[in-house]
């Protein structure tokens, strides 16, 4: 009986609560205070000097915490790590996600940056754990044997499929505008015949207004409709 209990507890700390805790405004400091989150989560009306303070105070934090964050990366204990990813409001699937997506708009935000550069640097970090785990080397030939391959592409079926789901869900605005604005990264990766591709205002199924997207996913949206409408 207790061992079906301990998997029951087991389970339940990677099952995901909804709505996440850091959609929780009133947590304690960490990164943001909890007015940087009620902006973030537009719960918190600014404007003027108001609101560019907040948006400067909050770059400026971010900034070091990027630099605590290179230096946590190096220095910070694999024992103490564990402990952190133990708490309840922790789940390390939906945590490595979020700074995997977080890792590859960093350096898209960079000018010059591509995909296949994210790829250079995923396949970097792989190889470099490879070496922390494995015993010391007897030879550099043990080192070259660590190979990493990643390739990350999209096709435009896979983004009609996306498309195709969103249009018979018909979310409203903030889904779609969430979509149009991680978008940019299916021209990244090379899902369309050329990265220049221009923006256009559509009101896509079940939105009450307008937001920005890419033309060729717009085309698709405006194709889905049609189809799902004949449907």
């Amino acid at each position: 009986m207790e061992e079906d209990g301990n998997d029951s507890d087991e389970s339940k700390k990677h099952e995901l609560d909804f709505p996440p805790a850091y959609m929780e405004a009133d947590r304690k400091t960490g990164i943001l205070t909890q007015n940087d989150r009620l902006y973030l989560l537009d719960e918190l009306e600014l404007s003027g000097q108001g609101e560019r303070n907040t948006r400067y105070r909050i770059r400026q934090r971010l900034i070091q915490s990027f630099l605590d964050l290179q230096l946590l990366s190096r220095e910070y204990s694999d024992a103490e790590l564990e402990k952190v990813v133990d708490h309840e409001d922790i789940h390390a699937r939906a945590l490595s996600l979020s700074l995997v997506d977080l890792a590859y708009n960093i350096l898209m935000a960079e000018s010059g940056y591509t995909t296949e550069d994210f790829e250079r640097i995923i396949e970097q970090v792989v190889r470099q754990q490879r070496v922390k785990q494995m015993p010391v080397p007897t030879s550099l030939e043990q080192l070259h044997d660590i190979g990493v391959e990643v390739d990350i592409s999209l096709s435009e079926v896979d983004i009609q499929n996306v498309v195709d789901s969103l249009v018979e869900s018909e979310p409203d605005i903030e889904t779609w505008a969430a979509f149009a604005r991680r978008a940019d990264v299916f021209r990244h990766a090379g899902a369309f015949d050329s990265d220049d591709v221009e923006l256009v205002p559509i009101q896509p199924p079940g939105a009450d207004q307008s937001t920005m997207i890419l033309e060729p996913i717009a085309e698709m949206i405006e194709k889905s409709t049609e189809r799902h409408n004949k449907e």
